[in-house]
């Protein structure tokens, strides 16, 4: 009796080692990324041809990622979420940001003059970035980062600087 009793509890102690070996998927390592992007976009006048925005866009632009290439960016804004920041790569992965202002720097005094500053004033902007949605290579993303806006004239210059974690 003793030796039936002492081999059914050997057989059900390895048969729920097998199936927890089975059942228990390996865990996949969660991938860093250190992303930098510089991102040109013109606007007003004669230069607001070249990349065509998003209907819902408020400007859009070109440029590239490193690490990943050719890559078009886009800032959006709605009452709900406040301003948002889109990076697509040339697959069509995208991430999203949402965008929350740090400081704004005017060189030289710019726009200090009386009356409407115009397109001539350069200006940086800076914002706080965190990631909101992500697919394709960025899908699950999360993470964040700063992004810098360097305005003069009617083009912008967008150095995107995020570290992500990707599933």
């Amino acid at each position: 009796m003793v030796s039936r009793t002492l081999r059914i509890v050997s057989l059900a102690g390895a048969l729920a080692a097998i199936i927890a070996s089975i059942a228990v998927p390996a865990a996949s390592a969660a991938t860093d990324i250190h992303l930098v992007g510089h991102f040109t976009q013109q606007f007003g006048g004669r230069n607001s041809e070249g990349v065509v925005c998003a209907d819902d866009a408020i400007n859009c632009g070109s440029g590239r990622v490193e690490g990943y290439g050719r890559a078009t960016d886009a800032f959006y804004y709605s009452d709900d979420e406040g301003f948002r920041y889109a990076i697509t790569l040339a697959d069509g992965s995208r991430l999203m940001v949402l965008l929350d202002y740090i400081i704004e720097t005017k060189p030289g005094g710019s726009g200090e003059s009386s009356g409407f500053p115009s397109y001539g004033n350069p200006d940086d902007v800076y914002f706080d970035a965190v990631v909101i949605d992500g697919s394709g290579a960025f899908a699950g993303a999360g993470g964040g980062g700063v992004l810098h806006l360097s305005q003069a004239g009617n083009v912008d210059q967008i150095s995107p600087e995020f570290d992500l974690v990707v599933p």
